[in-house]
């Protein structure tokens, strides 16, 4: 006997500390003869995890034919993705106001901040799980465990006026929640640089006025 596994398409992405059960999982057995036999259930296959690596997510499951039933020790492994967990930005007002005014350049990232570095809180929940600090002249923004950073519903206003940015980087900041990004570079008078990642969308989006207005990029 051998086994053939896969994770169905609902499954691909877990939310963190989602159980791993065996209705996850196509899993069919293949016999000597040729004969396919499916099996979906816990009196037919045992699941077994292992520790996913924080900095990835994925991790192996071990799939194994319950050896009470069918009398035989085989098994199989499969990979999942685990997503990580969310962290909510505060809203853009609030986020300016908390850039130094010496800061030259703003940097989201997923760096771990240093423990003798004095950071400021910029969660919308008031739990350090996004904080920022200044190194140099760069403002850098991390989620502390791991997480993705999430901007706020409301980033009007996130880098107004901030007439000393150079450069912003947005890399690792998901704007999937994001409704409004009225005024958000504007005046932002000597930037030359914007750094949009993958995640930074505008399909949620409702107000974009004047979102560079007056910025130089």
């Amino acid at each position: 006997i051998r086994l053939e596994a896969s994770v169905k398409e609902e499954y691909q992405q877990l939310p963190p500390a989602t159980p791993i059960t065996p209705d996850m999982f196509c899993v069919t057995a293949v016999f000597n003869d040729n004969s396919r036999e499916v099996l979906n259930s816990e009196e037919d296959i045992l699941i077994g995890t292992a520790v996913s690596p924080e900095e990835s997510g994925f991790f192996e499951v071990l799939i194994s034919l319950n050896a009470s039933k069918f009398a035989k020790n085989v098994s199989t492994t499969v990979t999942m993705l685990s997503c990580l967990p969310e962290a909510l930005l505060v809203p853009g007002e609030e986020f300016c106001s908390k850039i130094p005014n010496t800061a030259t350049a703003v940097v989201f990232t997923d760096e771990i901040p240093a423990g003798n570095v004095m950071i400021t809180d910029l969660s919308e929940k008031k739990d350090l799980s996004i904080v920022g600090w200044l190194d140099g002249a760069v403002w850098k923004v991390s989620a502390r465990q791991k997480a993705r950073m999430m901007a706020n519903p409301d980033c009007y206003r996130m880098f107004y006026k901030k007439a000393k940015l150079v450069s912003i980087d947005l890399e690792h900041l998901d704007t999937k929640y994001t409704n409004s990004m009225q005024h958000m570079f504007r005046e932002c008078s000597v930037l030359e640089r914007i750094s949009f990642g993958t995640d930074f969308t505008t399909s949620n989006v409702t107000n974009m006025n004047a979102m560079f207005d007056r910025c130089m990029v």
